[in-house]
């Protein structure tokens, strides 16, 4: 019985850090750490750090930050909405802190869960 109420004690801390962390995370960012598929990889640098470098690449407002694997590395893909409206995607090296890319975003072309919706509801009109 007492090691039953040890796992369980143990249990509890560990779920009781785990929400810390995803608290302070919050309190960091803004935003509610947003879980991805890469959830495992590792970042020499900080988001902040990122967010810095890609803004000295393409001043404006950073919109979104994502941590994941491009072409094999470790990068984090920033959203930017410059001054004028326009919106850029910039790739950071994750280890380095070196910008990759700055490319504008095609507002023509939709994000993959636009696409995959769109699918979708053709599929639904053809049925019809």
């Amino acid at each position: 019985m007492k090691n039953i109420r040890q796992i369980i004690a143990a249990g509890t801390c560990v779920l009781a850090l785990t929400g810390t962390f995803m608290v302070s995370n919050a309190a960091e960012t803004g935003k509610p750490a947003k879980p991805t598929k890469h959830h495992k990889l590792k970042a020499k640098i900080t988001e902040a750090q990122a967010k810095a470098a890609a803004l000295k690449a393409k001043p404006g407002k950073v919109t979104e930050v994502e941590l994941e694997k491009e072409g094999g590395i470790v990068v984090y893909g920033i959203d930017i909405t410059a001054e004028d409206g326009k919106m850029f995607d910039v790739v950071v090296d994750a280890n380095t802190g070196k910008v990759l890319k700055v490319e504008a975003e095609d507002p023509n072309e939709k994000d993959d869960d636009e696409k995959g919706k769109d699918d979708k509801d053709e599929k639904d009109d053809d049925k019809k």
